[in-house]
């Protein structure tokens, strides 16, 4: 009997092994902060929607704006302000922080466009897509003014009350380069680098 039972247990840990295997190849999962996360805490925080979860071959502009996560035009203005190319505290900085993240990661910008710094302008960048995927870029409507919005990379899609949210890694989000849903039916576009 108690051959049994270790049998039993020995193909029951093999199997989580290989399940919990499976969740984590797929995924690098991070805090809210941008630590990585390792070990069985890796597998548990797969079903937290809070956390970030990047692709193992993630497109180079995803690593680059999560290299600045946390960012905000409070105590680091001098270092934004360097990083986009204007004044954080002056201007609505999503669209320059898209422009700086896609030049770096040696991407196609946007600073040829004739309004490089209004996020809308994304809507003519790239080539339009229906089904984003971690990296593309995805424009939202801001306030009740046509010409308003806010742009940022997509990371993934969470569900919540029957409602589809798309999670962005976008600078001036609370005035800080941060993590944010946005409901996904909302979206004015997604864009993809050509």
């Amino acid at each position: 009997m108690n051959r049994t039972v270790n049998i039993m247990k020995f193909l029951v840990s093999t199997f989580l092994v290989l399940v919990l295997s499976a969740c984590t190849v797929e995924h690098t999962v991070l805090a809210a902060n941008g630590v990585t996360i390792k070990g069985s805490s890796a597998e548990l925080a797969l079903e937290d929607t809070t956390l970030i979860r990047i692709k193992p071959r993630a497109p180079e502009q995803v690593y680059e704006a999560l290299e600045k996560l946390g960012l905000n035009e409070y105590q680091h203005r001098t270092v934004l302000q360097e990083y986009i190319g204007v004044d954080p505290k002056r201007v609505q900085w999503c669209a320059a922080f898209v422009n700086a993240v896609l030049q770096e990661s040696e991407l196609p910008d946007n600073y040829n466009h004739p309004n490089p710094y209004m996020a809308r302008s994304f809507l003519e960048w790239g080539e339009a897509v229906n089904s984003p995927q971690q990296g593309d870029v995805v424009v939202f409507p801001r306030g009740n003014t046509g010409w308003k919005g806010h742009v940022g990379f997509y990371l993934d899609s969470v569900v919540m009350n029957d409602t589809v949210y798309y999670r962005i890694l976008g600078g001036n989000q609370g005035n800080s380069v941060t993590v944010d849903m946005y409901p996904a039916h909302t979206a004015l576009g997604i864009r993809r680098a050509e």
